[in-house]
């Protein structure tokens, strides 16, 4: 009886895997690559997706940050949060905190007030309103008080505040527009009293980062001229301040060809007196790697630094292209926590010991400390975790505790997520190249993984050129992998994170070593047998735009591409930016000969593939009329091509219902190229002209022509 109740048994146990493995192949389809379901949506990466930009000094009850909400156009709002996940906004509605200097801005908001508990009262900051650069001071635990206007120049926008509780002033970068031929920068300061406006220096192109020691006796800043970029030679100046605040003395501590940022003071009670002892920054010299440095202000000399290769040669410190950020942050006791390329750092000047967090928040954007509430928060994100807001605290103890005090704004199911593969591969001239690999991944479709079938590849290209991408969660990456198409985020010569060296590789070679690492990190995925050679695209942003034009152009690598906000005429960027990149052409092409050759608009004839641009028209630093021309040059030659160019719009783009479009558009765009089936709804309202397509409906472009003429 036992033999027979065994086998029993064993017949349901086998009938039960049996249905299982059938459910799994019934719920495992196929459909090819690209044209997979996903519940990864463009309005879930747009819509319901803030960016957090900026974090600000916690209390140990509240924290601050800056979020850019795309379902308000793109406006910024400074938000804050308890201990039991209470938010607020802090800014009334019809204003934001951004600033336009430099175009990318940076740096908005200053909080005045150094409390201890957001309860107070007088809990008071100032901000630079987005829509009219004016800048205005708020209490927002004043019932009904509406912000308060603080300068009256239009012509006149401010950036990366520091406040001088000594003086009850405000120090600034000021961006003067007086003469719009002949745009000025300059440090000012603000009275808060009188709302009188004080020039403090005016010498320099550019200025960035001014920072009080906390007694209020020396101010230490950031300054460079044309022709150079902050990264390639900046200058640290520390000066010395009389009692109403007027520079006296003033010490140049940056070297010839070095590039420094985010100047911070440290210092500590000794007999209840605050004795300023070390100034803290980043620079590249020495090692050729941005690293954080120890100055001692009694020595006047740099005593110490963080050996990058306690860190595995990745950098701290980013490119200045906002104003405000902060990598780093100084402890007491000369203890330091960094960002860095995927770890966050945390090293002792007077131990020496490191350690290295490699967990769900290390890729860190922000850093900010409150020495006097001994509190910090950092955005982060990781692989499997979206940006978020976290506080980081046990620093008494061994190891730091994480907690996250946001939670997800968006729920992205874990099966759906690519986690990336980071490669390294050969390109040209004997030079070595980096990217992260995005396979395609999608639980109902793995019968399509074990086809054989190949998946396309969609190249990405970063802006700058001297910026670069990370391993992260991105909502527009899911996008397509869980559609079936894989992505490479490909950091080419010229990326920083690297060192200075790889960093200036780029130098007299853009359009040339940014196009080559592109097709050799396509190539290289080819030869290992992870996509079709026969379905490669790329696709950029800005500086990134221009590398796919010039890859479409140039190289016969990739089937097609499309430019966001992307250049086509470098002789025309020479002129026409904006003005804190007007020279960087020159070291980054060389001479006009250069310029043309490397122009895909006097190459269109060589361009046989399908391309697509987006721009949005109020766009300050690439001009809308690149792709337009672009465009009407393809549109000649009968090729395939589309447009969309988006009103109120700048460099990048802001409002929920563009960067929907713009993405669904790109995405269906693809579909026509490699015949594949999209898997979204779309409403067919975007024209690829051309002699290999179908018309489908009125073209985009002439709905809008009316706003271009």
């Amino acid at each position: 009886m036992k033999i027979y109740q065994n086998l029993l048994y064993n017949y349901i146990y086998l009938f039960f895997i049996i249905y299982i493995f059938n459910i799994t192949a019934v719920l495992s389809e196929y459909r090819p690559y690209g044209s997979w379901y996903s519940p990864i949506s463009a309005n879930l990466s747009s819509t319901k997706f803030n960016v957090l930009t900026e974090a600000y000094p916690p209390t140990n009850d509240h924290a601050y940050w800056l979020e850019r909400r795309p379902s308000e156009d793109g406006r910024s709002v400074l938000v804050e949060i308890d201990n039991f996940n209470n938010k607020r906004d802090l800014l009334p509605s019809g204003f934001g905190a951004a600033t336009a200097v430099n175009s990318y801005g940076g740096g908005p908001v200053t909080f005045v007030s150094q409390h201890t508990c957001s309860c107070d009262r007088f809990l008071s900051f100032l901000f630079v309103n987005q829509e009219d650069q004016m800048i205005y001071l708020h209490y927002p635990n004043i019932d009904g008080f509406r912000p308060m206007q603080m300068t009256f120049d239009k012509n006149k926008m401010y950036a990366d505040g520091v406040y001088d509780s000594m003086r009850n002033r405000v120090i600034y970068v000021c961006e003067d527009h007086t003469n719009p031929n002949n745009i000025t920068q300059s440090l000012v300061s603000l009275d808060l009293d009188t709302r009188v406006l004080v020039t403090l220096e005016s010498e320099f192109d550019f200025y960035m980062n001014p920072r009080l020691s906390p007694d209020g006796r020396k101010l230490a800043y950031i300054a460079w001229n044309f022709p150079r970029m902050s990264w390639d030679e900046s200058q640290l100046y520390l000066v010395d301040l009389d009692r109403r605040g007027n520079f006296t003395q003033k010490r140049k501590i940056s070297f010839k060809n070095e590039s420094v940022q985010d100047p911070q003071f440290d210092g500590q009670l000794i007999l209840n007196c605050l004795n300023i002892l070390d100034l803290y920054f980043i620079s590249d010299r020495i090692y050729k790697f941005w690293t954080v440095f120890r100055y001692d202000l009694i020595k006047n000399e740099i005593i110490d630094s963080i050996p990058p290769f306690l860190y595995h040669f990745k950098e701290i410190g980013v490119p200045s292209w906002t104003l405000g950020m902060h990598t780093f942050a100084v402890l007491p006791n000369s203890r330091v926590i960094a960002k860095s390329f995927g770890y966050l750092i945390d090293y002792s000047f007077v131990t020496k010991r490191i350690q290295l967090y490699n967990n769900q928040f290390s890729q860190v954007k922000f850093i900010s400390y409150s020495r006097l509430n001994k509190a910090m928060t950092i955005i982060g994100s990781s692989t499997r975790q979206l940006q978020t807001l976290v506080r980081i605290s046990n620093f008494d103890h061994h190891e730091l505790s994480f907690h996250r005090l946001l939670n997800d704004q968006i729920s992205i199911d874990s099966q759906y997520i690519s986690e990336p593969m980071e490669i390294q591969y050969d390109t040209s001239n004997g030079g070595k190249s980096y990217g992260f690999y995005y396979p395609p991944k999608n639980p109902r479709f793995e019968n399509s993984v074990l086809s054989g079938e190949k998946p396309p590849l969609l190249v990405r290209t970063h802006g700058g050129p001297t910026g670069y991408d990370s391993a992260q969660l991105l909502p527009n990456i899911m996008f397509w992998t869980s559609r079936g198409i894989g992505v490479l985020d490909i950091n080419y010569r010229g990326s920083s994170q690297y060192g200075r060296d790889y960093r200036q590789l780029l130098n007299g070679k853009w359009g040339i070593y940014d196009v080559d690492d592109s097709c050799s990190g396509a190539q290289y995925l080819v030869d290992q047998g992870l996509v079709d050679g026969n379905r490669l695209l790329i696709d950029g942003q800005s500086s990134g735009g221009y590398t796919t034009l010039a890859a479409l152009t140039f190289k016969k690598m990739f089937q097609a591409g499309c430019s966001f906000f992307g250049i086509g005429d470098l002789v025309q960027l020479t002129t026409k930016t904006d003005r804190l990149e007007l020279t960087y052409v020159s070291t980054l092409i060389g001479g006009e000969q250069n310029l043309i050759d490397r122009s895909p608009i006097y190459h269109v004839d060589q361009l046989d593939v399908p391309v697509a641009f987006f721009h949005g028209i109020n766009d300050p630093v690439v001009p809308y009329n690149q792709s337009i021309q672009m465009y009407n040059e393809l549109i000649y030659r009968n090729k395939p091509t589309l447009i969309e160019l988006y009103p109120g719009e700048q460099h990048g783009f802001a409002q929920d219902k563009n960067i929907i479009r713009s993405l669904e558009g790109e995405y269906y765009f693809f579909s026509r190229v490699l015949n594949f089936e999209p898997s979204l709804k779309l409403i067919p309202t975007i024209d690829v002209r051309g002699a290999i397509f179908t018309r489908i409906i009125a073209s985009i472009y002439s709905l809008i022509s009316t706003n271009i003429k």
